[in-house]
C-alpha cells in the first residue's frame, strides 16, 4: 500500500517517511498490534492530512468534494523538484496519468485488504465456534473463568 502514495511539496517526503518508520515500529510490536493498525489504516486514516502531502490522497480527496481541478491546480503550483522523482520533467497529462495510475493501485489493494479482512474475521469466528462446540474453553472463558473464583475467594457475590 506503501508504495501508491506520491509525496510532494515541502514536507511530502518527510511525511510520508515519518508514516513508514510508524509502520515500521508497529509492525515490530506484534501482530495483534499490527492487525490492528492495518484496520485503522484500511479506514479513512488521516484523510484529511494525507491530501497534504500526498497526490493520491489529494486526487481522492479532490473526486469526493467534485473539485477535480485542485489536482491540477496543485500540481501546476509546484515545482519540478517538489515533485516525487517519478514525476518530475513530465507532462500534466502524464502527471495526471502516475496519479490516475497509482490511484487505481491503492483503491485495488484497499479491495484486497477488506476481501483478506472479512475472510480472516470469518475464519476466527469459525475456529472460535468450533471450540466451543468442542467444549473447549477459549482464552477469555479461561480468564474469566479464574477472576470469578478468585473474587469469589475473596468474599464477592458475583451476579449474572
Amino acid at each position: 500500500m506503501n508504495t501508491t502514495f506520491l509525496p510532494f511539496g515541502k514536507e511530502g517526503s518527510n511525511e510520508y517517511r515519518r508514516m513508514i518508520d510508524l509502520d515500521r515500529d508497529i509492525r515490530s510490536s506484534g501482530a495483534g498490534t499490527y492487525m490492528d493498525w492495518g484496520n485503522y489504516r484500511g479506514g479513512s486514516f488521516g484523510g484529511s492530512t494525507q491530501s497534504k502531502w500526498d497526490l493520491v490522497s489529494l486526487a481522492i480527496e479532490a473526486n469526493e468534494d467534485e473539485e477535480v481541478p485542485r489536482l491540477e491546480e496543485t500540481l501546476l503550483s509546484l515545482t519540478d523538484a517538489e515533485l516525487p522523482e517519478i514525476m518530475r520533467g513530465k507532462s500534466m497529462a502524464e502527471k495526471l496519468a502516475i496519479v490516475k495510475e497509482q490511484l487505481e493501485r491503492r483503491q485495488s489493494l484497499e479491495e484486497k485488504i477488506t476481501e483478506l479482512r472479512e475472510k480472516r474475521a470469518a475464519f476466527v469466528e469459525e475456529e472460535l465456534r468450533n471450540l466451543s462446540a468442542e467444549g473447549e474453553k477459549t482464552f477469555s472463558e479461561a480468564i474469566k473463568k479464574v477472576l470469578l473464583k478468585q473474587l469469589k475467594a475473596k468474599g464477592f457475590s458475583i451476579t449474572n
